[in-house]
């Protein structure tokens, strides 16, 4: 019977239930509550590696049950209450503790009696000393004065009256001329040129590069309408995910709700919230739209996103609720249900990214990426993007963030294969962290026939010292062995990341597999974009092909 208590946290299988000091890993007489958060952390991404295999009921399990030991440690009563709970059923047995009075004697009341220290009388500082520190500073700062004063020349009582002669049109304009608005291509380049930066929008976190014109001038005029964006501020745009289900005028009306989101007022922005959620399910596509605005500055916009997502996901909208409000008691228990969820939680990419990139920044929270680098490599790991922005959390010094991250890449690499041209390198030097070996070695036990190139650091590693480390390295070093060598049909595969791209290569496939009378080559085509991109415009096109072709 398999017993993850022992096979994962090497806890003796005579101890059941084991103590929350054996979960975290710690001693009982441990008292730092950041080694018992980090200890936590530890275990929580040791555990989420087994989270979506054979035994994900019993990884779920245990996480609760890390989660519940470390709110119980953290917390002096709850520890104590739980502490006389263990000494009474012996799991932990108390020290014995003899108190011995000791009847106080003459030399002990001579030492307890207090002494009369005497202390040195400071000397005073003479005044000489202050008046000194004070007129010599500003005796200097007059004199450097003097001496930039005499260096700038006199202006002459010609050169003022001819300066007051000169005619209104030569003198120079003190008030700023009121520049255009540029409504052509580059108009949020040229404007941002004239503005700068000091805009509210253009402080925003660079995951998210929202594009928003700012205001044509300083001076009180009517707000005119939001210039149309250019051509390259289309193809920043994000399109709704493509819903067939929708008719083309009901596609056209996500579009411009998408636009209006991203970049609208906040006015406009909650507003169309409000649309959104009238709209319900039928809306779903532009869900990434509203996670993405749900990190917006502003409070209102935030609520407003978070209240349509309940009403177009409901599944997904309580998630977003809980990493928006930054809830830290249900937050652990938010993360494992994304995980679960998988791609179907992909449209919460953009709030994962803003925190990530949060918690990396000088003065982040950046024991947060163990959180949630699993999560994020589960919902968005077909993503090059992502991928990368897991990869670059690497370069923590914190040795349990960059386990947590080399874990993250083998979600990565066992559920998407066209990314390990990424995972790989990426696990390289993660062979010779001694934080990071095991998770890493695990990792790329999942990499494949693709890893080979890692055999001789895992052959180094398999002579660690620790027992673990030599374990996941043995495997790792079996598994790669015999992966068996990908075919050439299988190296020619289409390995783009956009689900639409690698559509539309099969979907061209098949057409040219059609023309040359290979019919049930071009099924098959067909049948696999079906299968595999089914939210796509490709998928439409082949419906209709294979609704043409003969049958079987």
């Amino acid at each position: 019977m398999f017993d993850p208590y022992h096979k994962w946290l090497g806890i003796p299988p005579g101890q059941r239930p084991p103590a929350h000091y054996q979960l975290l890993g710690i001693s009982p007489d441990e008292q730092d509550l950041e080694v018992i958060a980090e200890a936590a952390i530890r275990q929580t991404a040791h555990l989420r590696t087994y989270q979506s295999g054979q035994y994900a009921a019993e990884c779920q399990q245990l996480l609760e049950e890390v989660a519940q030991a470390r709110l119980v440690l953290s917390d002096p009563a709850k520890r104590k209450a739980y502490d006389a709970t263990l000494s009474s059923s012996k799991k932990m047995p108390a020290a014995a503790v003899v108190e011995l009075e000791i009847p106080p004697s003459a030399e002990s009341e001579a030492f307890a009696r207090p002494r009369t220290v005497r202390r040195k009388r400071r000397r005073a500082i003479p005044w000489t000393v202050y008046a000194g520190i004070i007129f010599i500073p500003t005796i200097a700062i007059g004199i450097i004065a003097a001496i930039m004063m005499s260096s700038k020349p006199a202006r002459t009582t010609q050169e003022e009256l001819a300066e007051n002669r000169a005619p209104e049109a030569s003198r120079p304009l003190t008030q700023p001329a009121v520049p255009t608005r540029n409504t052509g291509k580059g108009a949020a380049d040229s404007s941002a040129a004239e503005k700068g930066s000091d805009s509210p929008r253009d402080m925003r976190p660079p995951a998210f590069p929202f594009k928003t014109p700012p205001p044509s001038s300083d001076l009180p005029t009517p707000t005119p309408p939001a210039p149309e964006p250019s051509d390259s501020d289309k193809m920043d745009l994000p399109e709704p995910a493509h819903d067939p289900s929708l008719a083309p005028e009901r596609q056209k009306q996500m579009r411009e709700w998408a636009k209006a989101l991203i970049y609208g007022e906040d006015d406009r922005r909650i507003k169309v919230c409000r649309e959104i959620a009238l709209a319900g399910p039928e809306a779903k596509s532009l869900g990434r739209t509203l996670c993405r605005i749900a990190t917006d500055k502003s409070a209102k916009v935030r609520q407003a996103a978070v209240e349509a997502m309940e009403k177009v996901r409901p599944d997904l909208g309580k998630h977003l609720a809980v990493l928006i409000a930054r809830d830290t008691i249900r937050v652990h228990d938010t993360l494992g249900a994304i995980f679960q969820m998988g791609e179907q939680a992909s449209d919460l990419i953009p709030v994962f990214v803003f925190d990530f990139t949060l918690a990396k920044a000088p003065k982040g929270n950046e024991k947060y990426i163990a959180d949630i680098a699993g999560p994020l490599a589960r919902i968005g790991g077909g993503e090059e993007e992502i991928v990368r922005l897991l990869i670059s959390g690497y370069k923590s010094q914190n040795g349990v963030v960059r386990s947590a991250v080399a874990a993250a890449l083998g979600i990565v690499a066992r559920e998407h294969e066209n990314m390990r041209k990424l995972v790989v390198p990426a696990l390289k030097p993660a062979l010779s962290d001694p934080p990071a070996c095991a998770a890493a070695a695990t990792s790329a036990k999942e990499c494949g026939y693709e890893a080979r190139e890692l055999l001789p650091a895992l052959r180094k590693v398999k002579l660690a010292r620790d027992e673990a480390i030599r374990k996941a390295a043995t495997e790792a070093i079996d598994a790669i062995e015999r992966a068996p060598e990908p075919t050439v049909a299988q190296r020619l595969e289409p390995t783009t990341l956009d689900p639409e791209k690698a559509a539309a290569s099969k979907l061209k496939k098949a057409k040219e597999l059609l023309e040359g009378e290979k019919v049930e080559d071009a099924r098959e085509y067909c049948e696999e974009i079906l299968k595999k991109y089914p939210q796509t415009k490709a998928a439409d096109e082949a419906k209709e092909m294979l609704a043409k072709l003969p049958s079987k």
